[in-house]
């Protein structure tokens, strides 16, 4: 979490804030962001498996209001332009 404290710094972050989380692994940075800040988040991986378990742990949170996952390639993805605030990596 220190290593998310640090680059969350380098920019702004509130409820209002969406952001998308290339390589979200299984989802525990978009989790604590959420919890932090409230964001808005969508979390892209490459990877079937890490989306399923960061969708699992989303609904056991109760975080699927705030925070998505899908299994994308992000340099072919279908968001549209300035779908996002930012895009965390």
């Amino acid at each position: 979490k220190l290593l998310t404290d640090k680059l969350a710094s380098l920019t702004t972050f509130d409820k209002n804030t969406k952001v998308l989380d290339v390589g979200c692994g299984i989802g525990e940075p978009a989790f604590y962001l959420n919890k932090k800040f409230g964001s808005k988040i969508t979390g892209v991986t490459i990877s079937e498996r890490g989306e399923e378990l960061a969708s699992k742990s989303c609904k056991e949170k109760g975080l699927s209001n705030d925070i998505k996952f899908k299994v994308a390639d992000i340099l072919h993805s279908d968001f549209q332009s300035n779908s996002f605030d930012i895009v965390w990596i």
